[in-house]
């Protein structure tokens, strides 16, 4: 038997075991009966039960950090998302940004969070532009980076917030090398 039935086969015992102790007899005495004392069965089982389930199965999503995502290098076509515990760094074949924050997925692996998008052009730059990393300025302008994270996939929309104007839709995969093409 795999280990997630035997779990739900547990979880079903403990249920049981709980249904027929203490808070049906609670119960009972509250309506004035005779509270019922549960049956050898139950009380074997739930002493069987006790101290077997203790937090989330090996391999589980809770166990693998499932409210974080992935760090480390996502890749697509025409964008690169390097993530570290306090955000990412993305690239682009003519711009760059930043996810300011962590990225906690929700639940159901959305995400939306604040950041910067600067855009860059080809040819010769005057000082304003010069990238940070390159002794520049940090530029950019304020970025919404919204995002659904499936196992190692993850679909991100990037738009300005002051505009609201929509950069790209980009589909990325965990460990996949980007397709940047630099336009300088």
């Amino acid at each position: 038997m795999s280990r997630a039935v035997i779990a739900v086969i547990i979880v079903i015992a403990v249920l049981v075991a709980a249904s027929v102790g203490a808070p049906a007899a609670s119960f009972a005495a509250q309506k004035g009966r005779a509270a019922r004392r549960p049956s050898p069965a139950a009380s074997s089982v739930k002493g069987s039960v006790k101290g077997s389930v203790k937090g989330p199965a090996k391999g589980s999503a809770k166990e693998k950090g499932a409210s974080r995502m992935q760090k480390g290098l996502w890749g697509g076509r025409h964008i690169a998302l390097h993530v570290s515990d306090g955000g990412a760094r993305v690239e682009y074949d003519c711009g760059r940004g930043t996810i300011d924050s962590p990225i906690r997925p929700d639940a159901s692996g959305r995400f939306d969070l604040r950041g910067t998008h600067t855009e860059e052009r080809g040819g010769p730059v005057s000082a304003p532009d010069i990238r940070e990393e390159d002794g520049g300025p940090a530029a950019g302008r304020p970025a919404r980076y919204k995002g659904r994270v499936t196992g190692g996939r993850l679909t991100l929309t990037v738009t300005l917030s002051d505009t609201g104007e929509e950069i790209g839709t980009f589909s990325l995969a965990h460990g996949r090398e980007p397709e940047i093409v630099r336009c300088y």
